[in-house]
């Protein structure tokens, strides 16, 4: 099969169009300014000649370029007005003004103890100190015997006795208080720890030139999707409008 021969004018529109194809895949990778004539010809399969004479310029090449996109966004927009895709699909998203988080404070209780040491005073068998007193009062009367003479003996007996079962007394309790033996026991008490959790976010937005407001339980990002006229959210909780 004979392959038709491309006229001249066919000829150069295929080259333009193969190094605007180069150009803006080497663009999207490198950037405008590491994409060289160079690489953009060797890139569309032909020489720096063929670029020049095709384009003045790199500049010139990329002016051309988005002439080109442009007109492949606006015929791909006519088809979509054209056909009977929904009206819904042609609608633009609600600006989103602000989303300002929702938090909650949440207390956990737990307990922390910690081993102490403690004291205590061993059980008293004679609470009353009644040895202690006996043993004061004999010894207390016997010394008090031993003054004096007559009636006096008995008085100063009398007086030693009182005096010694006093005495014998705090001796005794002194020892008993004295006498203590210590343990290890576990105190605790209740901490609380806390942290943040979030309830969602507070939504303003705008939609045919009006602000509304609305709860959702997660940030939007900069536009909301509309459908119909209302915005498509997930979980959504209104709040106030205005």
């Amino acid at each position: 099969m004979t392959r038709k021969r491309l006229s001249r004018d066919d000829s150069r529109e295929q080259t333009t169009q193969r190094l605007l194809d180069a150009a803006q895949k080497l663009i999207a990778k490198k950037g405008l300014e590491a994409a060289s004539v160079e690489n953009i010809a060797a890139a569309a399969g032909y020489t720096r000649g063929a670029f020049y004479s095709n384009f003045s310029s790199k500049d010139d090449l990329f002016i051309e370029l988005l002439r080109r996109d442009h007109q492949k966004a606006t015929a791909q927009l006519k088809t979509l007005r054209d056909s009977s895709l929904p009206v819904e699909r042609l609608q633009s998203g609600a600006q989103v003004i602000s989303a300002k988080e929702l938090t909650k404070t949440v207390k956990t209780p737990r307990q922390e103890c910690h081993d102490e040491q403690v004291t205590h005073t061993k059980p008293v068998k004679d609470k009353d100190r009644l040895v202690g007193t006996g043993v004061g009062a004999v010894v207390g009367g016997l010394l008090g015997s031993r003054i004096g003479g007559g009636n006096t003996r008995i008085v100063t007996g009398l007086a030693g006795a009182a005096a010694g079962g006093y005495a014998g007394n705090k001796i005794q309790q002194k020892v008993q208080q004295g006498d203590t033996y210590t343990t290890t026991e576990q105190r605790c008490v209740t901490v609380y720890d806390s942290h943040e959790e979030s309830r969602g976010y507070e939504v303003e937005y705008m939609l045919d030139g009006k602000r509304h407001h609305v709860r959702m339980d997660h940030d939007p990002g900069k536009e909301i999707p509309v459908r119909d006229g209302q915005i498509v959210i997930d979980a959504q909780k209104h709040g106030s409008e205005s």
